[in-house]
């Protein structure tokens, strides 16, 4: 039995498959055995697997195509480590990655979970995604966004078989952070504050009609989660609240304003999920805030002032690099819209 198992789900991933294995197998932690399901692939992608000629690795093939939720838990039902880590076929762990994870597992018995910060390659190439840090803070974001990167996670394996937990296939778009939402009533979430891992994002990822799909489903998570924690919302509300969580643009400075006083409405929610610290929350609450006008700087200085003005706004750990990329972009954006009408 080896300590982790690490499940990697791969279609048509021949390109990538060998560095995202050779990653794995040469990490610093080696422990490990590795299950990959090759999920009714047209290319190369098992038989470079094939070619690896490592004894820790199991290549398993659908027959038929299963998706990733199908795919994961055909995994986890073979799965002998006491850890599972997630890994998609595209992605390079960093070395220390798995050593890393399950040493603060080791250190922290109430997580269940634990991801970690990822740069992006390809795509948006350098960007470093840095998700909540700490129990608490990872809780609250459960309210607005997925606090976790999939293929970061490890999770304690023994948590999974006594809770019954697995992928949800009904959630095709956003079957991790189902998992995460219930997940969280029997452990904690939390991250490594360290990028461990090499985060593919390629144009051909999630777009046009799957992308439509994503939000509506992760709409109807947020309105199930905030159901949960005692509010009630319609599909418009659900809608909009996806949409403050996910930092997606606003349309316009009324659009702004009306997200700020959707999350004022939250913060003084008294009823609001009573597991998360009041302060912690109003912290939280800040950084989905100023995310968001950071992506609405298009609206000019407008934003700019939206986001000070709101009450909680200085109760966010924005980054002073930060505050100065929105600032110039504000201003840029003012500049090009001077000529025309006001905001």
């Amino acid at each position: 039995m080896a300590l982790v198992t690490v499940v990697i789900p791969a279609r048509n991933e021949a390109p990538h498959i060998d560095a995202a294995l050779r990653s794995i197998l040469a990490q610093s932690l080696s422990d490990l055995e590795v299950i990959v399901i090759d999920d009714a692939s047209t290319d190369e992608t098992g038989e470079r697997v094939n070619r690896l000629g490592d004894s820790r690795v199991r290549l398993l093939r659908n027959e038929n195509n299963l998706g990733v939720s199908g795919s994961l838990n055909r995994a986890l039902d073979l799965a002998s480590g006491g850890y599972v880590a997630r890994m998609d076929a595209d992605d390079v762990a960093h070395a220390d990655r798995l050593a890393r994870q399950i040493a603060f597992l080791e250190t922290h018995p109430e997580v269940g979970a634990v991801g970690s910060w990822a740069r992006f390659v390809e795509k948006f190439a350098g960007h470093r995604e840095r998700k909540p840090v700490g129990a608490a803070h990872a809780r609250a974001w459960l309210l607005f966004d997925n606090p976790l990167i999939h293929s970061t996670v490890v999770m304690r394996r023994d948590l999974l078989e006594r809770c019954a937990l697995r992928y949800d296939p009904a959630w095709s778009r956003t079957e991790d952070f189902d998992l995460w939402m219930r997940l969280s009533e029997h452990a904690q979430l939390d991250n490594v504050p360290e990028v461990l891992l090499d985060f593919r994002v390629r144009d051909g990822g999630v777009t046009g009609t799957a992308r439509g799909e994503m939000d509506e489903q992760a709409a109807r998570l947020l309105r199930r989660r905030l159901a949960l924690c005692g509010r009630e919302t319609d599909l418009e509300e659900s809608g909009f609240h996806r949409a403050i969580g996910q930092g997606a643009p606003m349309k316009s400075p009324r659009q702004l304003r009306d997200a700020a006083a959707w999350l004022d409405k939250l913060l003084h929610d008294e009823k609001l999920d009573p597991g998360v610290d009041p302060g912690v929350f109003r912290a939280v609450v800040a950084d989905v805030w100023f995310r968001l006008c950071r992506r609405s700087a298009h609206l000019g200085w407008s934003s700019w002032r939206a986001c000070w003005a709101a009450p909680f706004a200085a109760a966010g750990g924005a980054l002073p690099a930060d505050r100065v990329r929105f600032a110039l972009a504000a201003g840029y954006h003012h500049l090009r819209r001077s000529g025309g009408s006001r905001a």
